[in-house]
């Protein structure tokens, strides 16, 4: 719970710093497509899943780079909400994928290796 309130706080002051505002207009300000845009944004929360847990990405990255993802003009969405729900399935699998690779890879998870041959579980 501590986790949850700190990651909160952190990612208000992120916001009231002007952090979203920023990386948004540096987002936007670049050449690129807004699908190349979105491209980098999931690459971003991929490479920010590896250092950080999943909750700090989900409560201080993901709402860091949610005003950049719904000023895109992505087409093939009828309604913001649709596109909302859409980049929420995405960072959460971009979320969960670091920590997938780490389990898999990290030497001290052999327990874990052992249950996924036996039992396939992970």
């Amino acid at each position: 719970m501590l986790l949850v309130a700190a990651s909160n706080f952190f990612g208000a002051e992120f916001s009231n710093v002007g952090t979203s505002k920023m990386l948004t207009q540096a987002l936007l300000g670049l050449d690129m497509s807004p699908n190349l845009i979105l491209m980098l944004v999931m690459a971003l929360v991929f490479l920010l899943g590896w250092p950080l847990e999943w909750v700090q990405t989900a409560l201080i990255v993901a709402p860091m780079l949610l005003p950049t993802v719904v000023a895109l003009y992505l087409h093939g969405f009828e309604s913001r909400y649709d596109m909302l729900m859409w980049l929420g399935i995405l960072v959460a699998l971009k979320i969960l994928e670091p920590s997938r690779c780490a389990l898999s890879t990290h030497p001290e998870h052999e327990r874990l290796r052992f249950a996924d041959r036996l039992l396939g579980v992970f």
